[in-house]
């Protein structure tokens, strides 16, 4: 769903601030990514992987709002 938010909003010449929440959005993934990797195990809380998902989350929202708000 992400990579279709980050593929619609780069189809139109959106604003600076959309570029860099891609940015961001894609190291989240990273780091949840790292965070999982790193992890012994899955129960412990792991600081990468909550950083990565929180990440995840807010910059989707913010995504997903900024393309309802340039189809409108």
């Amino acid at each position: 769903m992400l990579a279709l938010l980050i593929y619609l909003l780069g189809q139109r010449s959106s604003a600076e601030w959309v570029s860099w929440v891609m940015v961001g959005v894609t190291a989240s993934r990273y780091l949840l990514v790292m965070g999982v990797l790193a992890s012994a195990t899955l129960a412990r809380p792991n600081p990468f992987r909550a950083v990565g998902a929180l990440g995840t989350y807010v910059g989707g929202t913010v995504l997903a709002l900024a393309l309802l708000f340039a189809a409108a």
